[in-house]
């Protein structure tokens, strides 16, 4: 700004030091000429209510005035009867017929009437002043009665329900013809206008602009009055848009005007303090508020009808904020009664309705508030003044949240906060940004956003007790959207080859070493119990591949029989066999630059090992009845619930196809030995149930305890199962309870005692398993073997025919 509100103030000073003070007597001035410029001085600097004597005085004498200064004096008695609001005197003295006055004066000073009448909301009289201006001195011969008219109209469409684009186009033609005529007092009144017009109509860059000029025209004039009231209206426009220290300081300046040279009255006084609350209340400092308006009670009485439902409705946000809703409420009604008896219905009312909702929001009354925004949307839809309508917006869109009605209130929300920064409300488009972002529960992200813009806001205008409702609002986002991610990439995984649930120890080292294997091309044994999730591995080891790229083939041993499983495997040629009437590739050519997994390899039949081992020695294979050798380039990963080395002993197994698929050996422990990993599995499968059926699945806390403590002999294939059955007996009303799961879970809840893990059996499994490993790593020399140990010979001998281990060879000692 070229000019500050305090400069401005100092300014004025300098002016005011021009006028005596103090003030002489009236009747002690030498001339009547004296008497005359006085009264015209203070009229001119707007302390009209200390001109009133003086022009008084003056006006009894104005018959023995040069005509120049008898207009001049008419009409600046006209003004300071406007301005003190004595109408009755007003109106006499604007249908005095006796008064000899210019054509021009006459017409100005019945327009200073109109203006009373328009201020008093008086209709009808504001109608029959004007007409009788436009009577006494059309406005056509005259440019300057022309431009107080259009000052005029545009004030009525601002003051009355009516069209704010008319009242801009006329303000615009006034202060066009103000700026022509320099009549620079009436430019800087009609500048303000004109701000406020511009302002409503949601162009403030341009309203701050206009209050700007007209500040400092009005300072440079000396109108003490049109700078105090500019100066405060520059303060609401920046308290709206948050910018408080500005505010505060054009708030200052009025104050210590009033203070110093003591022109404005008291109603004055109090106006600007309403502005200096509304301050306080957003920057949530309601007792402070509250103080201030007490300090003004006592005028409340005196005030019209707008400006009393201007104290009761800040009153009754300081309730609000206080959590008194009962006491806001009542000042809430009181603001509306005050408006709705002076038959205003502008955005004033529109403000109050939409307190009001606010309120009953509060109390979890959406149908109340809802009703209440529309009251609000209709107001402002006839009076056409739509500075309240992001505020109405975001308040109805809370509602209709809070109404479960979400993809409506997202969308009101956006128009709401589009139009606050059209109109670059901070504070308000904050508290929008807020609400928008408790409300996102289907988009995090976007929640997270919002919440993080309202965060910057209310730290940069100053209000760090709004932060922690943002930083809520994030929080839950965040937390919301960690939930979603982790589902995603779940779901995402599981459609994909390889998805593992990995919370437990256990889990977590398995894939790491799935992820040291995939590195290699070497074969993989995957072992562990039915339902553990062995081709899950096996798939989550392709995907971490360099065969990724290329197809994951599943073969299951146990399902194909013996007569099929070769032509399955490596293809056919053409008459083969009886009905081969055409060339056949098998799975191997399929599988090419992939990964060929065996499901249940310790189920292959012995001649068809042979055939698997050659494919995993070389890399070739023949397909059936043909001579011709083919070379694949796959890798190869076997799964078993068995033990191999047992059927390798049993001679059930090929010992040689044995040490060519383990050369990496991996074992999935079963659930039960993994129990972190059962929550997660359970989600997992309540959201994949829930996704299919189209509601939401949840389990109760009895069931949640039963799966966690339950034994899963069935492993994740038997705890998915169970999921699947409790949610279709569930669908009703998706909690799943004991009674919906399946029976092998509800008889096991009743057992007395749980079967008892044998400490002993399991480490002797663990001790045959590392014996053996011992023997194949020493070639089953024993000797060798006990040096590997770390224990005698004799020590490994007894451990041998305890653990009941017979290796098929002698060793050279």
């Amino acid at each position: 700004m070229s000019l500050t509100p305090r400069e401005a103030t100092q300014l004025l000073r300098k002016i005011a030091q021009k006028i005596p003070n103090p003030l002489p007597d009236p009747a002690s001035l030498a001339s009547s000429e004296d008497l005359a410029r006085l009264a015209l001085s203070l009229s001119k600097a707007g302390r009209h209510e200390e001109a009133i004597p003086f022009l008084q005085a003056s006006i009894e004498k104005m018959s023995t005035y040069e005509p120049e200064l008898r207009n001049a004096l008419a009409h600046a008695w006209a003004i300071a009867l406007y301005v003190t609001s004595r109408g009755t005197e007003l109106r006499e003295f604007a249908f005095d017929s006796d008064l000899d006055l210019s054509p021009s004066t006459r017409a100005r000073v019945l327009l200073k009437l109109a203006w009373y009448e328009l201020v008093a909301r008086n209709e009808e009289g504001y109608e029959q002043a004007v007409a009788a201006a436009q009577d006494t001195c059309s406005p056509d011969a005259h440019q300057i009665i022309l431009a107080e008219c259009k000052y005029l109209n545009a004030s009525y469409y601002v003051k009355f329900p009516g069209d704010l684009h008319a009242a801009d186009h006329d303000i615009q033609l006034a202060c066009s013809i103000f700026r022509m005529l320099d009549e620079r007092q009436l430019l800087g009144r009609a500048l303000e206008l004109y701000a406020i017009i511009e302002w409503n109509l949601g162009r403030a860059r341009y309203a701050l602009d206009l209050i700007q000029e007209a500040m400092e025209i009005a300072a440079s004039l000396g109108d003490f009055r049109s700078t105090t009231l500019v100066i405060r209206q520059l303060g609401i426009f920046t308290y709206h848009q948050a910018d408080f220290s500005t505010s505060q300081e054009a708030l200052d300046a009025v104050i210590e005007l009033a203070e110093d040279i003591g022109f404005l009255n008291s109603l004055e006084s109090s106006k600007t303090k309403f502005v200096r609350c509304r301050i306080y209340l957003m920057m949530q400092q309601a007792p402070v508020a509250l103080q201030l308006l007490n300090e003004v009670r006592d005028d409340v009485e005196k005030m019209d009808g707008v400006d009393r439902s201007i104290w009761f409705e800040y009153h009754g946000i300081a309730q609000f904020q206080m959590l008194d809703y009962v006491a806001a409420l009542e000042s809430f009604d009181q603001a509306e009664r005050e408006l709705k008896k002076a038959g205003i219905e502008t955005y004033e009312l529109a403000e109050v309705y939409w307190h009001q909702a606010e309120v009953h929001l509060a109390m979890h009354n959406p149908r109340v508030a809802l009703d209440l925004t529309e009251n609000a949307l209709k107001v402002v839809r006839q009076c056409g003044n739509e500075r309240e309508l992001g505020q109405i917006l975001r308040v109805k869109a809370t509602a209709l949240a809070q109404l479960g009605q979400m993809e409506e209130s997202i969308v009101l929300f956006d128009e709401a906060i589009e139009e606050l920064r059209r109109r670059n409300y901070q504070y308000e488009l904050a508290v929008a940004l807020t609400r928008l972002a408790e409300t996102l529960d289907e988009d995090a992200q976007r929640a997270i956003e919002a919440a993080n813009e309202a965060i910057a806001i209310f730290n940069r205008i100053g209000l760090s007790e709004l932060v922690s409702d943002a930083m809520h609002a994030r929080d839950t986002a965040r937390l919301k959207l960690q939930v979603v991610q982790r589902i995603e990439e779940r779901n995402r995984i599981s459609q994909q080859d390889g998805f593992i649930i990995a919370e437990s120890r256990q889990m977590k080292e398995l894939l790491q070493d799935c992820q040291l294997i995939a590195r290699s091309s070497a074969p993989v044994v995957i072992s562990g119990e039915t339902g553990v999730g062995k081709e899950v591995v096996a798939r989550y080891i392709h995907e971490h591949s360099n065969q990724a790229e290329g197809p994951f083939v599943a073969i299951n041993c146990a399902a194909l029989p013996e007569s099929l499983f070769e032509r399955e495997l490596f293809g056919h040629k053409k008459g083969a066999f009886t009905g081969a009437d055409r060339d056949s590739i098998g799975l191997v050519t399929f599988a090419t630059h992939g990964t060929l997994f065996f499901d249940e390899v310790g189920e292959l039949p012995l001649p068809l090992q042979a055939k698997l081992l050659r494919l995993l020695q070389d890399g070739t294979y023949r397909r059936v009845g043909d001579v011709t050798e083919y070379h694949a380039e796959v890798r190869v990963l076997a799964a078993t619930n068995r033990d191999l080395e047992d059927l390798v002993e049993k001679n059930n197994f090929r010992e040689d196809l044995w040490y060519r698929l383990n050369a990496f050996d991996l074992r999935i422990p079963p659930l039960r030995e993994r129990t972190e990993d059962i929550a997660p599995l359970t989600d997992l499968f309540l959201e994949q149930e829930s996704q299919k059926a189209g509601i939401e699945f949840w389990m109760d806390q009895a069931s949640r305890q039963l799966f966690e403590n339950y034994g899963w002999p069935g492993n994740v294939r038997e705890l998915e199962s169970a999921v699947r059955a409790g949610a279709t007996r569930a669908i009703e009303n998706g909690c799943i309870k004991v009674e919906h799961l399946p029976r092998a879970l509800r008889q096991w809840k009743s057992r007395k005692k749980p079967a008892i893990l044998s400490l002993e059996k399991h480490l002797e499994v663990e001790e045959r398993r590392i014996i053996l490993h011992a023997l194949r790593q020493c070639n089953n020399s024993r000797t060798e073997a006990a040096r590997f140990l770390g224990i005698g010979r004799n020590t490994l001998y007894e451990k041998m025919e305890r653990l009941g281990i017979v290796i098929s060879k002698e060793a050279t000692a």
